[in-house]
């Protein structure tokens, strides 16, 4: 950053910002994930409210990708209180990295091509992330929330295993799907602790 050529040069100078600012996102993850890991259910949990929960995580994911569109949607949320634990964050981030980057393989489409739906019904929480991507293939479908399951290759699947594990951490589960209209859904359902 203080190096003559870096400081004069305002393009290299955003870029590092944007590499300082993505390498504190990486560890926060990381920190997340190490935080959360092999602990028993109920330790590191708190309770949440859920609107503002998933406002602070569509404002962030769509800060950090501001030439996505992301079609965000909530309802029934209104004094909703969820079970959250810190890679709870991490993991609905993953799953709009996913969705992401499975619409970059497709062109043009009418509908939008990443959406966030939040609904809070009959004591759950549904979270869903949809993408008019080319959707799963039948082996990946029949292995959601496996470890190292992708069609990215060996040493992806993280995202959908780690969304998994906290969803059965918090006493939820995690769904997928290919919709009719093409693209996949991925619904992460939570148990509401006070409505």
């Amino acid at each position: 950053r203080t190096l003559p050529a870096i400081a004069r040069d305002p393009e290299l100078s955003s870029e590092l910002r944007d590499m300082q600012a993505e390498l504190q996102r990486c560890k926060n993850i990381v920190s997340d994930i190490l935080l959360s890991a092999g602990q028993p259910r109920g330790e590191a949990m708190a309770g949440a409210p859920a609107a503002d929960l998933i406002d602070a995580i569509a404002h962030d994911w769509q800060a950090a990708h501001p030439l996505a569109e992301l079609d965000y949607r909530r309802d029934g949320l209104d004094g909703t209180v969820i079970a959250v634990e810190p890679a709870l964050r991490q993991a609905i981030s993953s799953l709009l990295d996913n969705a992401a980057e499975a619409i970059a393989t497709v062109g043009g489409n009418d509908r939008p091509a990443l959406s966030l739906s939040v609904t809070g019904r009959q004591g759950s929480l549904m979270i869903e992330v949809g993408d008019c991507g080319p959707g799963f293939p039948a082996d990946i479908l029949d292995n959601i929330g496996r470890p190292y399951t992708s069609t990215k290759g060996p040493g992806h699947g993280v995202g959908l295993f780690l969304a998994a594990n906290v969803a059965r951490r918090l006493g939820g589960r995690l769904e997928a799907e290919n919709r009719p209209e093409g693209g996949a859904l991925v619904r992460l359902i939570l148990p509401i602790v006070r409505p």
